[in-house]
């Protein structure tokens, strides 16, 4: 959401310097409405790149019902050479939360002020992910200390560079709960699992081979990732619960008049069957990520899967100014099956949506701001945002 400015491969700033910023952060999507705040953020730059360490806090309000808090952290080289730590925790109230219900296949028009699929909420939300090469851990020399330069000055694991298998573990942990709401509120009449609050804890095992061309505006090239997660018996969980997720991602240039850059994403996620999983845990579609037109949170089902298609193009570059402004057009697709491996299911709740979008990039070619409208059966999304979506 934040307008968050980085800089990676293509900025070279001075040794040992240090970027610090105030930045305004101002946002608008149709399921948050307008947000505005500001950003707290410093980078440290030094013999590592693309950074030493990138630090942001934000803060945001929006005009509905959204007071939240976030705390970034990327941190190379954190522990040894070529590895990588990311820390992100995540605190709000929401006044229009939303719940449509677990496996809810209904067609709903949902731009027509359904308050009663609106709920009030709290919520708090840690991830942490720890990347690194087992090769280079393999290589590393244990006599050295971390902050020992001839150790440090090597490459961080900047994914261009890196196209080799890299090992990923995670430590998830979510709570979430509904508070005071009207007892004529959807959520209230359905009072699925999760209704008077629940905490998870996940630890995650994977793996990631990036090997695009850039992190933050990728032409050419492709990226995997595979994660399963689990819940821990009687560590700060109410319930158990195992997740597998894969994504893929694939990116090709070609030139039409312009350079275009095709851009295609495959996501599947499959969570394990448990009737005491809370709402807010299934594996879901809907909103800016993969179904754009329809509502966040809208799907939630055991399994789903959604691929993404974008053509990206650049139309206006002014080199001097460090300005350029572009756009693009998409189609997303979709679907969900509460059971097992069934075709019909999948046949059935198949949704898709069309859409275009704006890009514009401004001082960096790593900060692009993003707008994307998506048109589906049950109305229009709108979300101005930073970054490509993939």
């Amino acid at each position: 959401m934040p307008f968050l400015l980085t800089f990676g491969q293509d900025h070279t700033p001075p040794s040992d310097s240090s970027s610090v910023a105030f930045l305004p952060a101002v946002s608008y999507t149709t399921d948050v409405g307008l947000a505005a705040g500001g950003i707290f953020n410093r980078i440290s730059y030094g013999t590592i790149q693309p950074f030493e360490q990138n630090l942001a806090l934000t803060a945001l309000a929006s005009t509905k019902g959204l007071i939240g808090f976030n705390l970034f952290l990327d941190q190379p080289n954190t522990f040894l050479n070529k590895d990588r730590l990311s820390v992100n925790l995540v605190t709000n109230r929401f006044l229009e939360d939303q719940y449509y219900g677990v496996y809810n296949t209904a067609q709903l028009r949902l731009n027509k002020q359904n308050n009663e699929y609106l709920y009030q909420s709290l919520t708090f939300k840690v991830n942490l992910e720890y990347l690194f090469s087992f090769k280079e851990w393999l290589r590393y020399d244990r006599n050295k200390s971390p902050n020992n330069s001839n150790v440090r000055s090597g490459k961080a694991i900047d994914r261009s560079t890196s196209p080799g298998l890299l090992w990923l573990t995670s430590i998830d942990y979510h709570y979430k709960t509904p508070w005071d709401n009207d007892e004529n509120s959807f959520i209230m009449r359905d009072k699925p699992v999760g209704i008077q609050g629940a905490q998870g804890l996940w630890l995650g095992l994977g793996g990631m081979v990036d090997a695009r061309s850039h992190e933050f505006y990728p032409t050419k090239g492709w990226y995997s990732k595979l994660l399963f997660k689990t819940t821990v018996p009687y560590l700060s969980t109410d319930f158990t619960q195992q997740l597998l997720s894969s994504e893929w991602r694939f990116y090709t240039s070609f030139h039409f008049l312009l350079d275009v850059v095709l851009a295609q994403r495959l996501y599947y996620e499959w969570s394990s069957t448990n009737q005491q999983l809370p709402y807010w845990a299934y594996p879901e579609l809907g909103g800016e990520d993969y179904l754009r037109g329809f509502a966040t949170y809208r799907f939630l089902a055991n399994q789903v899967w959604a691929t993404n298609t974008e053509l990206r193009t650049w139309l206006i570059d002014i080199e001097q100014l460090g300005i350029r402004l572009g756009g693009t057009l998409f189609a997303d697709l979709g679907s969900f099956t509460h059971q097992s491996f069934s075709t019909d299911e999948w046949n059935n709740n198949l949704s898709y949506t069309l859409g275009f979008g704006g890009l514009a990039s401004f001082f960096s070619p790593d900060f692009i701001l993003r707008a994307d409208m998506g048109f589906s059966k049950e109305g229009i999304g709108i979300y101005f945002s930073t970054g490509i979506l993939f």
